[in-house]
Protein backbone atom coordinates (compact mmCIF):
# COMPACT_ATOMS: atom_id res chain seq x y z
CA UNK A 1 0.00 0.00 0.00
CA UNK A 2 1.59 3.36 -1.23
CA UNK A 3 0.40 6.81 -1.03
CA UNK A 4 0.03 6.35 -5.27
CA UNK A 5 -3.05 3.40 -4.49
CA UNK A 6 -4.55 6.48 -1.90
CA UNK A 7 -4.79 8.79 -4.69
CA UNK A 8 -5.97 6.32 -7.28
CA UNK A 9 -9.07 5.26 -5.11
CA UNK A 10 -9.72 8.99 -4.20
CA UNK A 11 -9.84 9.61 -8.03
CA UNK A 12 -12.31 6.34 -8.31
CA UNK A 13 -14.70 7.32 -5.60
CA UNK A 14 -14.53 10.89 -7.37
CA UNK A 15 -15.69 9.10 -10.97
CA UNK A 16 -18.20 7.10 -8.82
CA UNK A 17 -19.65 10.86 -7.97
CA UNK A 18 -18.67 10.51 -4.56
CA UNK A 19 -18.93 13.64 -2.41
CA UNK A 20 -15.87 15.40 -1.13
CA UNK A 21 -16.80 14.90 2.84
CA UNK A 22 -17.25 11.13 1.68
CA UNK A 23 -14.37 10.75 0.65
CA UNK A 24 -12.17 12.62 3.88
CA UNK A 25 -14.48 10.87 6.25
CA UNK A 26 -13.17 7.18 4.22
CA UNK A 27 -9.80 8.39 4.51
CA UNK A 28 -10.18 9.39 8.08
CA UNK A 29 -11.26 5.87 8.55
CA UNK A 30 -8.68 4.05 6.49
CA UNK A 31 -5.96 6.71 8.55
CA UNK A 32 -6.85 5.10 12.12
CA UNK A 33 -6.37 1.49 10.49
CA UNK A 34 -3.42 1.92 9.43
CA UNK A 35 -2.18 4.01 12.72
CA UNK A 36 -3.37 1.31 14.63
CA UNK A 37 -1.38 -1.23 12.37
CA UNK A 38 1.59 0.61 13.02
CA UNK A 39 1.30 0.39 16.64
CA UNK A 40 0.31 -3.34 16.64
CA UNK A 41 3.61 -3.75 14.74
CA UNK A 42 1.80 -5.01 11.74
CA UNK A 43 2.66 -2.60 9.11
CA UNK A 44 5.55 -0.44 8.40
CA UNK A 45 4.32 2.35 6.66
CA UNK A 46 6.34 5.86 7.60
CA UNK A 47 6.12 7.02 4.01
CA UNK A 48 2.80 5.98 3.82
CA UNK A 49 1.17 9.95 2.92
CA UNK A 50 -3.04 9.99 2.88
CA UNK A 51 -4.18 13.03 0.07
CA UNK A 52 -5.78 15.77 2.63
CA UNK A 53 -9.17 16.30 0.87
CA UNK A 54 -10.72 19.85 1.40
CA UNK A 55 -14.48 19.87 1.84
CA UNK A 56 -16.58 22.84 1.00
CA UNK A 57 -18.40 23.77 3.89
CA UNK A 58 -21.00 26.23 2.17
CA UNK A 59 -24.72 26.49 3.59
CA UNK A 60 -27.12 24.40 2.40
CA UNK A 61 -29.66 25.65 -0.09
CA UNK A 62 -32.97 25.66 0.51
CA UNK A 63 -35.34 25.08 -1.44
CA UNK A 64 -37.43 28.05 -3.07
CA UNK A 65 -41.88 27.74 -2.53
CA UNK A 66 -42.03 26.40 -6.03
CA UNK A 67 -38.93 24.42 -6.39
CA UNK A 68 -40.75 22.65 -3.23
CA UNK A 69 -44.41 22.35 -5.00
CA UNK A 70 -42.95 21.45 -8.11
CA UNK A 71 -40.65 18.70 -6.49
CA UNK A 72 -43.50 17.08 -4.56
CA UNK A 73 -45.78 17.06 -7.54
CA UNK A 74 -43.41 15.15 -9.28
CA UNK A 75 -42.92 12.81 -6.52
CA UNK A 76 -46.56 12.38 -6.01
CA UNK A 77 -46.88 10.89 -9.57
CA UNK A 78 -44.22 7.76 -8.42
CA UNK A 79 -45.56 4.22 -8.22
CA UNK A 80 -43.88 4.28 -4.72
CA UNK A 81 -46.05 6.51 -1.77
CA UNK A 82 -42.85 6.32 0.23
CA UNK A 83 -40.82 8.87 -2.03
CA UNK A 84 -43.49 11.65 -1.12
CA UNK A 85 -43.95 10.56 2.05
CA UNK A 86 -39.82 10.57 2.84
CA UNK A 87 -39.25 14.27 1.48
CA UNK A 88 -42.33 15.88 3.39
CA UNK A 89 -40.87 14.59 6.52
CA UNK A 90 -37.20 15.52 5.79
CA UNK A 91 -38.96 19.16 4.47
CA UNK A 92 -41.12 19.94 7.32
CA UNK A 93 -38.66 18.18 10.44
CA UNK A 94 -35.08 19.46 8.37
CA UNK A 95 -34.12 16.41 9.75
CA UNK A 96 -31.13 14.52 8.36
CA UNK A 97 -31.68 12.12 6.19
CA UNK A 98 -30.48 8.92 7.92
CA UNK A 99 -32.41 10.52 11.05
CA UNK A 100 -36.13 10.03 9.43
CA UNK A 101 -34.86 6.39 7.46
CA UNK A 102 -34.27 5.24 11.11
CA UNK A 103 -37.89 6.36 12.38
CA UNK A 104 -39.31 4.25 14.46
CA UNK A 105 -43.11 3.82 15.16
CA UNK A 106 -42.45 4.01 18.76
CA UNK A 107 -40.56 7.16 18.29
CA UNK A 108 -43.89 8.87 16.64
CA UNK A 109 -46.98 10.37 19.08
CA UNK A 110 -49.97 11.24 16.73
CA UNK A 111 -51.97 12.14 19.50
CA UNK A 112 -49.47 14.93 20.59
CA UNK A 113 -48.82 15.10 16.61
CA UNK A 114 -44.87 15.25 17.20
CA UNK A 115 -41.29 12.78 16.78
CA UNK A 116 -38.81 12.06 19.01
CA UNK A 117 -35.60 12.37 16.90
CA UNK A 118 -32.49 10.56 18.06
CA UNK A 119 -29.84 12.80 16.71
CA UNK A 120 -26.03 10.65 16.42
CA UNK A 121 -24.53 13.27 15.52
CA UNK A 122 -25.22 15.44 18.21
CA UNK A 123 -26.10 12.25 20.86
CA UNK A 124 -28.94 14.24 21.51
CA UNK A 125 -32.81 13.57 21.71
CA UNK A 126 -34.86 16.18 19.69
CA UNK A 127 -38.97 16.54 20.07
CA UNK A 128 -40.10 17.89 16.53
CA UNK A 129 -43.75 19.02 16.09
CA UNK A 130 -45.51 17.86 12.81
CA UNK A 131 -46.78 19.90 10.44
CA UNK A 132 -50.47 19.14 9.05
CA UNK A 133 -49.10 18.17 5.98
CA UNK A 134 -46.41 15.47 7.89
CA UNK A 135 -49.51 14.36 10.14
CA UNK A 136 -51.24 13.70 7.61
CA UNK A 137 -48.27 11.28 5.70
CA UNK A 138 -47.79 9.73 8.99
CA UNK A 139 -51.77 9.58 9.73
CA UNK A 140 -51.84 7.70 6.61
CA UNK A 141 -48.63 5.70 7.04
CA UNK A 142 -50.31 4.50 10.39
CA UNK A 143 -53.23 2.48 8.41
CA UNK A 144 -51.10 0.54 6.84
CA UNK A 145 -47.94 -0.25 8.89
CA UNK A 146 -45.99 -3.47 8.21
CA UNK A 147 -42.99 -3.06 10.09
CA UNK A 148 -41.45 -1.50 13.42
CA UNK A 149 -40.24 1.25 11.06
CA UNK A 150 -41.61 3.91 9.57
CA UNK A 151 -39.55 4.23 6.09
CA UNK A 152 -38.89 0.10 6.03
CA UNK A 153 -36.72 -0.79 2.89
CA UNK A 154 -38.49 -4.00 0.50
CA UNK A 155 -36.81 -6.51 3.03
CA UNK A 156 -38.00 -4.55 6.04
CA UNK A 157 -34.97 -3.28 7.03
CA UNK A 158 -33.49 0.44 7.70
CA UNK A 159 -32.95 1.98 3.97
CA UNK A 160 -29.23 3.10 3.68
CA UNK A 161 -29.22 5.21 0.59
CA UNK A 162 -31.27 7.72 -0.72
CA UNK A 163 -34.02 5.91 -3.22
CA UNK A 164 -32.76 6.44 -6.85
CA UNK A 165 -36.12 7.66 -7.70
CA UNK A 166 -35.75 10.72 -5.38
CA UNK A 167 -32.31 11.91 -7.11
CA UNK A 168 -33.71 11.38 -10.74
CA UNK A 169 -36.56 13.41 -9.52
CA UNK A 170 -34.02 16.53 -8.09
CA UNK A 171 -32.29 16.35 -11.75
CA UNK A 172 -35.27 16.46 -13.91
CA UNK A 173 -36.29 19.07 -11.78
CA UNK A 174 -32.53 20.92 -12.33
CA UNK A 175 -32.01 20.90 -8.48
CA UNK A 176 -28.29 20.97 -7.05
CA UNK A 177 -27.04 21.39 -3.83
Amino acid sequence: LNGGHLTKLVTLRRQDGVAEGTIRLMLTTLKGVINWSNGAGYLQSDSLTIPKIRVNNQRTRILSEKEEIDLLGLLKTHKNPDDYDLVVLLLDSAARLNEIQQLKWDSVDLAHREIRLWRTKTSTESIIKLTDRSYEVLLNRSNTKTSTIVFPSTNGCLRRTTPKTIQNAYKALGLDN
